[in-house]
């Protein structure tokens, strides 16, 4: 036998970490997202809030396009200022 009681504790404050994140993501004025660059040199974003997608304009399966050419959905004139 072995004892879960430490994995299931675990468990369950890592679920309400995500629970309170994801209230704060929803109600936050602000673009959150996490971003990763792979060893590919393939770019995501594993997490986007949904205040992203409003703000943004793009639907939650444009973020893969956006992710692999930001460039493309960049103003012209802040191309620059953004490189």
């Amino acid at each position: 036998t072995t004892d879960i009681d430490d994995l299931k504790r675990t468990e369950t404050a890592l679920r309400e970490q995500r629970d309170r994140f994801e209230k704060l993501a929803a109600v936050a004025p602000g673009v959150l997202h996490t971003y990763r660059l792979c060893a590919d040199g393939r770019a995501e974003f594993p997490y986007v809030s949904p205040m992203a997608a409003a703000q943004l304009g793009l639907e939650a399966e444009d973020f893969a396009a956006f992710a692999a050419r930001p460039q493309d959905f960049i103003h012209v004139e802040d191309l620059a200022r953004v490189r």
